[in-house]
């Protein structure tokens, strides 16, 4: 206490005065100052959460490549040694209709010359480009049933293709024959209406002919045309012609050797 009261008069006497306030301030411990807190680092906006990735659409299925070339018609036979194919099996390269103005029905399927008629129906007679003197040709014919067309030699002499192998028989104007001029020496079509192969060699004025392997003209002299003839110039080179004017009838593997005189 004594400490204390000494204390106070000392105070009192200094020229300055002093509040008891301010004595008191002087054994309060002095406070601490709130630290200011040191500034910190910004704390860091959140991560947007990324958009989630648009899941792609499935690929298409490509579609199947079509082939733009249509497979090619079955080709002609191959002609044997020294015959050349004068039907390709594929057009009519080679042919053309006998008159302009008349209506052509034949037609290429699967490799057949076919002329497309109806009963009663009347089509054009087809040509061939090419005129031969001496040759042998070789073709195959098949005629449905009462149909009627022809095969001529130098377009002048016709072998007559007549579809009456139901109950054939060898005529002047049947099947197989130098039409009006000579029968079949026998009746050698197929019966059943199925193909026919013929073979004819004419030399000059001489006709030879074979139908499935059976010889049925044999060198057979015919000095004049048989009827529907291009012309009568027997002594001229000529075309092959094939009947298209009285009905349905199909052709393939026409091919033709030249022959010396």
């Amino acid at each position: 206490m004594k400490y204390f009261a000494a204390l106070i008069i000392t105070l009192t006497v200094g020229s300055t005065a002093i509040a008891a306030e301010d004595i008191d301030s002087l054994f309060k411990a002095p406070s601490k100052t709130a630290a200011t807190p040191k500034p910190g680092k910004a704390t860091p906006a959140p991560k947007a959460t990324p958009a989630l990735k648009a899941t792609p659409a499935p690929k298409a299925t490509p579609a199947p490549k079509v082939d733009k070339k249509a497979p090619p018609p079955p080709a002609a036979a191959a002609a044997p040694k020294d015959f050349k194919p004068l039907f390709n099996g594929q057009d009519l390269t080679g042919w053309h209709v006998r008159r302009g103005d008349a209506s052509n029905t034949w037609k290429v399927v699967d490799g057949v010359l076919f002329n497309d008629l109806g009963p009663g129906e009347h089509g054009a007679d087809l040509i061939g480009d090419d005129k031969f003197a001496n040759f042998t040709v070789r073709f195959e014919y098949q005629v449905p049933a009462g149909s009627n067309s022809g095969f001529f030699l130098r377009g002048r002499q016709e072998i007559q293709v007549l579809g009456d192998w139901e109950g054939g028989v060898a005529t002047k104007t049947g099947d197989g024959s130098i039409y009006n001029f000579k029968a079949p020496d026998s009746y050698a079509s197929d019966r059943k209406g199925g193909w026919n192969a013929v073979e004819a060699t004419v030399i000059g004025n001489h006709i030879t002919v074979t139908i499935n392997g059976t010889k049925v003209h044999d060198n057979v002299e015919c000095e004049g045309p048989t009827g529907s003839e291009l012309d009568g110039n027997m002594t001229e080179p000529g075309p092959f012609f094939l009947q298209g004017d009285h009905g349905a009838v199909k052709f393939r593997n026409i091919q033709v050797k030249e022959l010396a005189e």
